[in-house]
């Protein structure tokens, strides 16, 4: 049997790439999704898309700070802390998934 490291650091590279690419996703077709997610009542599309670019430039800006993070070793091996990042970057992928494919 193998350390956990073994496991885990795989695992929170990958679910956290995935987020990203996900992310990335929103940034490049902002426009489309603020159409979508709005619907039929475009009124308010100006301040919908402004909003959506600062959240997903903000995201961003998180991503570059845990990748900072992860490959300079300071949670690195870190058993719990990979666990919860492998887990929230899974969940946040997986949502953020729905929200370009379901229109929220």
């Amino acid at each position: 049997m193998g350390r956990v490291e073994d496991v885990t650091l795989p695992a929170r590279f990958i679910t956290t790439a995935a987020h990203l690419i996900a992310t990335l996703t929103i940034v490049y077709d902002t426009e489309a999704t603020t159409r979508r997610a709005l619907g039929t009542d475009q009124t308010d599309f100006a301040s919908s898309k402004s909003n959506l670019e600062g959240l997903a430039w903000t995201s961003l800006i998180f991503f570059a700070i845990e990748f900072a993070g992860m490959f300079t070793g300071v949670s690195l091996f870190m058993p719990t802390a990979n666990a919860y990042y492998i887990f929230s970057h899974f969940f946040g992928a997986l949502f953020v998934g729905l929200f370009v494919y379901l229109n929220w």
